[in-house]
């Protein structure tokens, strides 16, 4: 179903209850997303503050959104402050996930 609906030219999304890393490993499975492609998380990012970091473990980020690496361990490896206009260029490159929270 999912592959003729994508050979038709439809843009095919997934919503789901999961946790983000569940949701994506369903789709690639499911082929929603190419397995091929990395993933990137939406998600706010905290400041560090007077050197200290604030749990993320992510340097040089400005803080608010940002997509992440998913990464199997949950480490975050990659930080891409978040622009609405560059949504489609990493498209391209990645597969994107959002949460819930942050849709509201």
């Amino acid at each position: 179903m999912v592959r003729s609906l994508k050979e038709s030219g439809q843009n095919v999304v997934m919503i789901t209850g999961d946790a983000p890393l569940t949701g994506f490993h369903v789709a690639k499975q499911v082929s929603i997303a190419e397995k091929e492609k990395p993933g990137l998380l939406l998600r706010e990012v905290e400041v560090e503050e007077e050197g200290q970091k604030k749990g993320n473990g992510v340097k040089g980020v400005e803080g608010g959104l940002s997509w992440v690496e998913i990464t199997a361990d949950e480490d975050i490896r990659k930080a891409i402050p978040f622009h609405a206009k560059t949504i489609p260029s990493l498209a391209k490159d990645y597969t994107l996930v959002v949460t819930g929270k942050l849709l509201n």
